[in-house]
């Protein structure tokens, strides 16, 4: 009866954890909206039904209490090859990528690769800033200090807002003399986009921090896609203004959009005659779709 039990705990389990991963993707919502799981709720029921009950005591009254450490997370100042983390640059210069969206944790998880590699990367970001809240390129800057020798590229739609930035910061690294390029266009035009792409690409990584509208989000994937390099990852920020209306969900969200077409992308592949299969060996070009809060990353195969 016991191992029943467990095995239904088991079952459930995995179900909550496929409810979650499509909630976070199609829904944007938290664990809290499908059921409260854990990995170790897993792991347990999982000891449990392959454990006699004898052997499941002795564990019980053996296993010493164990002490959780309280050391502070490198990732608050500093890494640990004593690199300024990019939490305290974005803090330093007040960024909202930082300060308001915390995309750091992520950030850091999938760039720290990047970042210790002897070869610069190259980046491009999609929108400038001119029509945010904060101070215009706080995002150029911030991927200026943090990637020392990395190649930039910016798109930005108003050329009046983004020559000022270049005049008033020639001189910085994430100025035209630090080696950061700026291309002047809409993101939702496929031939400007793909012209950048064929003269300039392919990066390591690419960011869409533009217009924030989904239609323009979802043609700016969709274009530079192909230009991602193998292993690199494309961003799509401030995904939450998917579920803003008016022009912020026109066309379809991007949430849904990536909940399911990049999504069943990751799954399944195009043959060479145009029909679609499942990727049992792994030839898709989408290795996989990582969701944070308020943001997703694709990484290419």
């Amino acid at each position: 009866m016991t191992n029943n039990n467990n095995n239904n705990n088991i079952k459930s389990s995995i179900i909550c954890v496929v409810a979650f991963a499509v909630g976070v993707l199609v829904g944007g919502r938290g664990s809290s909206g499908y059921c409260d799981i854990s990995i170790s709720h897993i792991t347990n029921a999982a000891i449990e039904s392959n454990t006699n009950p004898s052997s499941q005591q002795l564990t019980t009254t053996s296993t010493p209490t164990p002490t959780v450490a309280t050391t502070q997370s490198p990732l608050l100042n500093q890494n640990t090859d004593g690199q300024r983390s990019l939490k305290d640059i974005g803090m330093s210069i007040r960024s909202d990528k930082i300060e308001v969206h915390h995309y750091d944790v992520p950030y850091e998880i999938h760039f720290n690769n990047f970042r210790q590699q002897s070869t610069p990367i190259k980046l491009l970001e999609i929108g400038l800033g001119c029509l945010g809240l904060k101070d215009i390129g706080l995002g150029v800057r911030l991927w200026g200090e943090y990637f020392k020798s990395a190649q930039m590229d910016v798109i930005e739609y108003d050329s009046d807002c983004g020559k000022s930035f270049e005049n008033r910061n020639n001189d910085k690294r994430w100025g035209p003399s630090g080696g950061v390029r700026f291309h002047y266009g809409d993101q939702s035009n496929k031939t400007f986009l793909e012209k950048v792409g064929r003269e300039f690409g392919p990066w390591d990584v690419i960011i869409d921090d533009g217009s924030h509208q989904s239609d323009h989000q979802i043609i700016s994937f969709e274009t530079l896609f192909p230009f991602v390099k193998s292993g690199g990852k494309y961003i799509i920020e401030d995904l939450q203004l998917s579920f803003s209306p008016g022009v912020w969900g026109n066309n379809g969200t991007a949430v849904y959009y990536i909940g399911t077409e990049i999504f069943r992308r990751v799954q399944t592949r195009i043959k060479s005659t145009g029909h679609e299969e499942l990727d049992t060996k792994l030839r898709s070009p989408f290795r996989s779709i990582d969701c944070h809060h308020f943001m997703c990353v694709i990484t290419k195969r």
